[in-house]
């Protein structure tokens, strides 16, 4: 067996114009493949890159973190640099390093830090339209804020994975409550329509060897 040597990087990346980060056979545009793809073309071989989790279609990444294996060593700059004259304007590596052969971005991972931007206003400038999120300005940041109290700790989110019945908590037409009872029973029923995805950013993942 030839030997191998495992690389961590940090992406970042716009996810309006991709599928997602997973690779998919009836979707090209996904994140996961188009940095397989440049991976590959700079290396000359096939190239698997693992992420610390799936982002959905039109989530964006501040802090990705994968990690992949070649086939020999590559100065850290020289791979970063490398990759990103080949990755399309939307996906970019912001640092590249060689990890411990070990070492796995999804099982190793502490936690994650994500960030969601609504807007209240009006009109969004251009600027901001791919990444912040339009919200009524009738919308009350109290009653969002009394809604996700109960949100930390260790919980069960697959609740959350369906589509289901319209309401809305921040105009008061669910009750701040709903979400505890969302969480203590799983009952999809009591689910409100999913936020827009354009909004969402992975902002960090955290492992132990990163922290103070």
């Amino acid at each position: 067996m030839s030997e191998s040597f495992r690389y961590r990087a940090t992406v970042a990346y716009v996810g309006t114009f991709f599928h997602g980060w997973q690779r998919q056979s009836n979707a090209d545009r996904t994140v996961q493949a188009v940095v397989e793809k440049a991976m590959h073309r700079l290396t000359g071989g096939s190239v698997i890159v693992h992420a610390s989790g799936r982002t959905d279609t039109g989530v964006h990444a501040d802090g990705q973190v994968i990690h992949f294996d070649l086939r020999r060593r590559w100065p850290s700059e020289d791979l970063r640099d490398g990759v990103n004259s080949l990755l399309p304007w939307d996906v970019r590596v912001l640092a590249a390093r060689e990890a411990a052969p070990e070492f796995h971005v999804r099982r190793d991972a502490l936690w994650k830090e994500y960030l969601y931007r609504w807007s209240r206003a009006e009109v969004i400038p251009p600027r901001d339209a791919l990444f912040v999120a339009p919200i009524v300005p009738r919308a009350e940041p109290s009653l969002m804020a009394r809604a996700i109290r109960i949100l930390p700790g260790h919980r069960d989110f697959s609740v959350f994975g369906v589509r289901l019945p319209k309401a809305d908590t921040a105009r008061g037409k669910a009750p701040p409550e709903r979400m505890e009872e969302l969480l203590a029973t799983g009952d999809r029923r009591l689910l409100s329509p999913k936020a827009p995805a354009c909004g969402l950013t992975l902002v960090r993942v955290a492992y132990r060897g990163d922290l103070p």
